[in-house]
């Protein structure tokens, strides 16, 4: 299992951060909009983060903006871990982007993981 970590530039609107935290679980952390432009990079991340790790948590706080696209690879990430018995939450969404995943009920993959200091 390659373990790296550290920032990430994928493309000039959107960075991304992982950062191991534990033993098999994976901080992925994206700063930027997750949009149409942007999605499948984020989605790209997020597989394999998912093929490395036994536990994702999707940093939120730095997402300035989430459309239905990046809804879309959300709901995808979030069903990828629990096909090899991994999970995948999500931590720390700004009221923006909270807003748009309760309307969707993604709000139910938050985690409340104080113990993590990302």
């Amino acid at each position: 299992m390659v373990r790296r970590q550290g920032w990430i530039l994928l493309n000039d609107r959107l960075t991304a951060e992982l950062k191991w935290v534990g033993e098999g679980t994976l901080l992925v952390g994206v700063c930027g909009e997750i949009e149409a432009d942007t999605a499948g990079t984020v989605r790209e991340v997020l597989v394999r983060a998912c093929d490395q790790a036994t536990q994702v948590v999707f940093d939120l706080g730095r997402v300035s903006f989430i459309d239905s696209t990046g809804l879309g690879v959300i709901v995808a990430a979030s069903t990828r871990p629990s096909q090899k018995g991994a999970e995948f939450s999500l931590l720390r969404p700004p009221p923006s982007v909270l807003r748009t995943l309760q309307l969707f009920g993604l709000d139910a993959l938050i985690s409340d993981m104080g113990q993590l200091d990302p």
